[in-house]
């Protein structure tokens, strides 16, 4: 590799299966939205705005879902990492 371009692509691997075993410890329904955040817990990552976003979505989700006569799953927040 030169200049960060590859003149040959590597073979495609096959394909794992998705791993599902947290979205069934927290029985997060398979179609629900998922939004994750990941890091140490710290200033420079954002955990606050990521819990602000969450509490924002999440108080505006429950006003929109119960505009439409389709059954939404309400948007799940995980956060990856240590503290």
């Amino acid at each position: 590799m030169k200049s960060g371009i590859l003149r040959t692509y590597p073979k495609p691997k096959q394909r794992r299966p998705i791993p599902t075993a947290p979205v069934e410890e927290f029985k997060i329904p398979m179609n629900a939205p998922l939004v994750l955040g990941c890091g140490t817990i710290d200033g420079r990552k954002g955990t606050d705005l990521f819990i602000q976003v969450a509490y924002r979505v999440l108080a505006d989700f429950g006003k929109d879902s119960q505009k439409t006569d389709q059954k939404l799953e309400s948007p799940h927040f995980i956060w990856l990492g240590a503290g």
